[in-house]
């Protein structure tokens, strides 16, 4: 399963069948993933953050973000490098993928169509409110990672969750010594997660 997220909607979900390949995501991207996004923006700019699955860091899945998003993907050698290990500034990781098991197995589906349907009932009934709250904190999130330079950071205030937590955060910008200049003020860009 695929599932974008971003402060205008979530995009998907889309399913794979059988195990995601290089190929097999790269096929996604370019019939689902890619035009979805590009609907939803419209003629507006957007950021596209892949985590470092094995299927994001393949070849062509690469060259096919750089000649379509140019300058646009954040991920392992995108025109912004991703964190490593760095989950906590990942939208789907800290709210999403917890948010919507938590929802779908109360149903406890019994059969892959029923998963299925449950997942995408559960993508349904997510708020825009909700994820604009989700975006703006791995805004935050990318702000005090920036401000720690890349080192560990208190987040006191998450969505959904009353608690206080530390991060680590790893930002390697493997391509220029120092962070691009257009991400010091990052209120105001248009993030889709992946």
């Amino acid at each position: 399963m695929w599932c974008g997220l971003s402060s205008q909607g979530l995009i998907g979900p889309f399913f794979f069948e059988g195990t995601v390949t290089g190929a097999l995501y790269l096929d996604m991207l370019q019939t689902s993933i890619v035009p979805a996004i590009q609907e939803l923006y419209g003629d507006e700019s957007f950021y596209l953050q892949q985590d470092g699955a094995p299927p994001h860091y393949h070849r062509d899945v690469r060259m096919y973000l750089d000649e379509t998003l140019r300058g646009q993907w954040i991920g392992r050698r995108g025109a912004v490098e991703l964190p490593p290990r760095s989950s906590d500034l990942t939208p789907l990781d800290f709210y999403l993928w917890g948010s919507l098991k938590d929802d779908v197995y109360q149903r406890k589906p019994a059969t892959l169509d029923d998963l299925r349907e449950n997942i995408a009932m559960s993508c349904a009934a997510i708020t825009l409110d909700t994820l604009q709250n989700v975006v703006h904190a791995a805004v935050r999130r990318l702000r005090q990672c920036l401000d720690a330079d890349g080192g560990h950071f208190d987040s006191v205030w998450m969505p959904m969750v009353a608690t206080s937590t530390v991060f680590g955060c790893r930002w390697w910008p493997l391509r220029t010594p120092t962070l691009n200049p257009k991400f010091e003020d990052i209120s105001h860009i248009n993030f889709t997660f992946v």
